[in-house]
């Protein structure tokens, strides 16, 4: 349980590493308009969750 835990977390920080060096790598290519090409992203992240805030507590 702790690897599985281990890796998932790795994973995440390796994908928000390799974005943020990305968007600092070609922001000189396209400016303040990489954030509208990142926004995406974070949209479908905040949709796909969505149904975890309509759970009622177990407490």
């Amino acid at each position: 349980m702790g690897g599985a835990l281990t890796i998932q977390n790795s994973l995440g920080f390796f994908l928000s590493a390799g974005s943020i060096f990305s968007a600092t790598s070609i922001y000189h290519s396209f400016g303040v308009s990489i954030s509208l090409m990142l926004l995406p992203g974070a949209v479908i992240g905040l949709l796909a969750m969505s149904p975890l805030l309509r759970k009622q507590p177990c407490w």
